[in-house]
């Protein structure tokens, strides 16, 4: 990593550590940079990219910094063993019903990475990963010719297995049974699900593009004992901007994303005052998510996104962890990244110049 500084440091998991209030960082030349440890805690959960997260590690520092403690200019990974996937998806006609599976799925047939790590051959290693659809999503996609979904469906679940793992399979099988009142189709075929998936934000893009506006998306994480809560939340937001809309060609929202913990709610306005209004739910929605345990970003980060509450602008980052948590991550990066001049911005305006 080259700092602000201009030093270089290189960092390999477990040889610069430190569990206490401070981290002594050695360079590449052998200088030391004394940094201080933000306290300020997380909520658990799977998955959260906002603020700094230090486990212990000086690699915790820049990985998932957005650039606050220097540029990396190289990386060193190991590849584990590459097998097939098989690919579907499993249509509903009862949104509740798919969000019950895939909460049921994820819980008891989650991935065993360690166990693909040391045999990557071994049966009933779990599902890949779980995409959760809204019917309208299902609407923005394109299908292979001379497909066409159910009208009826209002959600979909994708999923990923190992080729050959016929144990997982077995068991997604099995707990969808409980569910056949509500499964009305499934789509087979790797490549189709893959692309039919890639379609879909590429289809709503295509939409806010031309209206020469762009859509406005949710990337909010929340405890698992809320997560049908949020979905509550997300339905209510959805149906007060489709009024809002009115009569439209194509849906004003579109939800998918990993399920159903984390998925991604798109606003999708066709002019500013539209869009005003999907800026206006989505700041409804973070500050609820962040009172309900959560995150106001599962992945993406935040960087220099602002909302306004209040009339006033501010950093959801200053949400979630407080002006006191800004001070204290402004605190860690001053020894490497004077003035915070090195992406400036990125911890909202309390440290703008």
């Amino acid at each position: 990593v080259i700092l602000p500084t201009g030093k270089t440091v290189d960092l390999t998991r477990g040889q610069q550590t430190s569990s206490g209030p401070n981290l002594n960082l050695r360079t590449t030349d052998n200088s030391t940079y004394n940094i201080p440890l933000p306290t300020y805690g997380h909520p658990n959960l799977d998955k959260n990219a906002a603020g700094l997260i230090y486990k212990g590690d000086a690699l915790d520092l820049f990985i998932g910094a957005q650039g606050m403690g220097g540029a990396v200019s190289m990386v060193q990974l190991e590849l584990d063993y590459r097998r097939q996937v098989n690919t579907g998806m499993i249509l509903f006609n009862d949104y509740n019903a798919a969000l019950d599976f895939a909460m049921e799925v994820r819980s008891s047939l989650r991935g065993d990475k360690e166990l693909y790590r040391t045999n990557p051959q071994e049966n009933n290693l779990g599902l890949l990963s779980l995409e959760f659809f809204d019917g309208n999503a299902l609407k923005y996609g394109t299908l292979p010719k001379g497909n066409s979904f159910p009208t009826n469906a209002t959600a979909a679940i994708e999923y990923e297995i190992f080729k050959g793992d016929d144990s997982t399979f077995e068991n997604l099988v099995n707990l969808l049974e409980r569910y056949d009142s509500s499964v009305i189709d499934s789509m087979q075929g790797d490549q189709d699900v893959i692309d039919f998936r890639k379609s879909i934000p590429d289809n709503v893009n295509s939409v806010t593009r031309r209206a020469g506006v762009h859509k406005v998306g949710t990337d909010l994480s929340v405890p698992n004992d809320q997560v049908k809560q949020i979905h509550v939340l997300y339905q209510q937001a959805m149906a007060e901007f489709t009024s809002y809309c009115g009569e439209r060609e194509t849906p004003a929202t579109a939800m998918w994303g990993h399920g159903p913990w984390h998925v991604h709610l798109n606003f999708i306005p066709t002019n500013q005052r539209e869009l005003g209004k999907a800026m206006e739910l989505y700041t409804d929605l973070l500050q609820m998510a962040i009172r309900l345990g959560g995150s106001p970003s599962g992945e993406h980060g935040l960087a220099k996104k602002y909302v306004t509450v209040n009339n006033k602008r501010v950093s959801p980052l200053e949400h979630f962890i407080g002006q006191e948590g800004l001070k204290q991550t402004a605190a860690t990066y001053a020894p490497i990244n004077p003035g915070l001049r090195f992406c400036h911005g990125n911890l909202g305006t309390l440290y703008i110049r």
